[in-house]
């Protein structure tokens, strides 16, 4: 059984902010007996966004969740307690999500503006690439068909033959070209 390449990117994504609310714990452990539970709330703050910089729309709020969630059972007096609608956090609670949320969002357009523009530059390279291939036969049938034009009765018959012939060759590999496309 195949699991599709998308799956595993999701799951390689949860992992990294399972790993960003850890180091965000682990930091904001060793910093809460010198500072108050206002600054402990930015180091979450900041994984979400790093979170959010690289991760779905989902996983941001399960993020900011996550960080609101165990900020509010180690750090928030009484500790080992849930309370998630003290008011006292609730708007630092709520700005975190708005700020995962847009920080999402900034991201992702950005990421969908680098998409056009790679699309764009493949495009230009395509267009070129194939106006030269459809330039190269078409320079060399007006070259000959002008020879034809100019000098056709002063040229022998030989020659004529060999500039027709060729003018016929490019021509049927023009078409090709044009099949191919």
């Amino acid at each position: 059984v195949r699991v599709p390449v998308r799956h595993y990117e999701r799951l390689a994504g949860w992992a990294r902010a399972v790993l960003a609310i850890a180091i965000c714990t682990a930091l904001s452990a060793l910093l809460a007996a010198h500072f108050d539970l206002a600054n402990i709330s930015m180091v979450y703050l900041a994984g979400v966004a790093y979170v959010a910089l690289r991760e779905s729309r989902s996983t941001v709020v399960g993020t900011v969740l996550a960080s609101i969630f165990l900020f509010n059972l180690l750090f928030v007096p009484p500790r080992w307690g849930i309370n998630p609608l003290n008011p006292e956090y609730f708007l630092t609670f709520a700005v975190m999500l708005a700020v995962g949320l847009l920080i999402s969002r900034l991201a992702e357009s950005g990421r969908q503006q680098a998409r056009q523009v790679e699309a764009e530059r493949l495009r230009s390279t395509l267009l070129a690439g194939i106006s030269h291939d459809l330039r190269t036969p078409l320079t060399t049938i007006v070259g000959t068909a002008t020879s034809l034009l100019e000098q056709g009765s002063r040229l022998d018959e030989v020659a004529r033959l060999q500039l027709t012939q060729g003018l016929l060759d490019k021509a049927r590999h023009l078409h090709g070209l044009m099949s191919d496309l």
